[in-house]
């Protein structure tokens, strides 16, 4: 629950900078006063609170203020498109995550072990490319560091195989 309201709010560009708290909901409501009762240009301290009652229960029909949205309803975050849109984002990681995948398993059963370990070093760098990085030049970054790792894990490994 606390996550959904955390991506509604940001959903509807309310962040908790922005949420009225006491003192600020009572000047966002001294201000919203002012303005449907036209009170901008008069002094309020002249003004008499029995005036200002009967302005209020006849211009606001008791005083019922809210704050400013369109008509339609308003929009709320759902997990499951939220869920579906990122999927959706990520599908060419995915799928390239899933080809290394069966890729490495196929040549682990094939014996070539250089090649296996540099395979798994891509692997290895899709799958940690994919759960830190945002942006896809971080991400090749990644990729390339962790299989020029495994490079040089395969050239000792390959040395003592061949022997």
């Amino acid at each position: 629950m606390c996550l959904r309201t955390h991506l509604t709010m940001r959903l509807r560009e309310r962040h908790p900078g922005n949420i009225s708290g006491e003192h600020r909901s009572v000047l966002e409501l001294a201000e919203a006063m002012r303005y449907e009762l036209d009170l901008q240009d008069v002094d309020v301290s002249a003004t008499r609170e029995k005036q200002l009652n009967e302005q209020v229960n006849k211009n606001l029909k008791g005083g019922a203020i809210s704050y400013s949205c369109s008509a339609a309803k308003p929009r709320t975050y759902s997990i499951r498109k939220g869920l579906g849109d990122w999927f959706r984002r990520e599908k060419w990681w995915f799928s390239a995550i899933s080809i290394t995948s069966v890729a490495c398993s196929t040549l682990w059963m094939s014996g070539t072990v250089a090649f296996w370990i540099w395979t798994f070093g891509l692997w290895i760098g899709q799958f940690w490319a994919f759960c830190i990085c945002t942006t896809i030049g971080s991400r090749v970054l990644m990729i390339v560091l962790w299989c020029v790792a495994f490079v040089i894990i395969a050239l000792p490994v390959t040395a003592v195989v061949a022997r």
